[in-house]
């Protein structure tokens, strides 16, 4: 009978060579991917080694937690996550090509620097697929706001005289906010603007739209200040 990878278990597998991950590891919850310097896209394949930007939130691997929330464990591992593969990459490994990746799964929660990243199943979140990787920005009851990345890709452009060189194709991660009140059932796009937040909170539009004036919220700055506030609104929007 087949033994299912626990969590416990992989963090064991953590601080063992690699030999012993391999004669013990099982791959029902645990599966290894080759990595390799290409990405196959819509026009093509990629050679990431000519192109500017990179497919990952943070290039190296970095130690952050796994969390499983059915069994109520958690690890530390190196992590990192894939966005143009949607893929939360753990390297268990001597060798940074050589990772693995746990099933996709709401059991499995992922933070990395301060971020927690969760697994969601919904059709209008994630376009040709029904589900992936958000960043929770902040949750309180049934209502919260959810980070969705997403890549967009640049082909190379032609000089436009023999003086110039080309444009390197370039791959750019973007990213858009999402509200859902009914504990990730449904979403819809949150736009974090001081009068244009009021119109994903049409049943207590007054309300929040007061709070925002009183804490004098102008939804300014870098990512981090206005995910700030993002979160205050939330929790504010729960106790109503």
């Amino acid at each position: 009978m087949k033994t299912i990878l626990t969590l416990s278990t992989l963090l064991l597998f953590i601080f063992n060579s690699s030999a012993q991950l391999n004669n013990t590891l099982n791959t029902e919850r645990l599966t290894e991917v080759q990595m390799f310097r290409f990405l196959d896209t819509k026009k093509g394949k990629i050679n990431l080694n000519k192109v500017e930007g990179s497919p990952y939130l943070q290039e190296r691997f970095i130690f952050g937690k796994v969390i499983d929330t059915k069994n109520d464990e958690s690890f530390k591992a190196p992590l990192r996550y894939n966005i143009f593969k949607d893929q939360m990459e753990i390297n268990i490994s001597d060798y940074e090509d050589k990772v693995s990746v746990l099933d996709r799964t709401t059991q499995y929660e992922y933070e990395i620097q301060g971020k927690k990243f969760i697994f969601l199943k919904n059709d209008f979140l994630f376009e040709n697929a029904d589900n992936g990787f958000v960043e929770l920005i902040g949750k309180s009851g049934d209502a919260m706001i959810v980070k969705r990345y997403w890549q967009k890709f640049t082909p190379q452009q032609p000089a436009r005289t023999s003086y110039q060189d080309p444009t390197p194709a370039r791959l750019s991660t973007e990213f858009d906010y999402f509200i859902s009140k009914d504990n990730g059932l449904t979403f819809e796009e949150i736009d974090p603007h001081k009068r244009r937040i009021l119109d994903s909170f049409e049943d207590k539009k007054s309300e929040i739209k007061s709070y925002i004036k009183d804490k004098d919220m102008k939804f300014r700055g870098d990512e981090k200040e206005v995910e700030n506030q993002l979160q205050r609104v939330i929790y504010y929007y729960d106790t109503l």
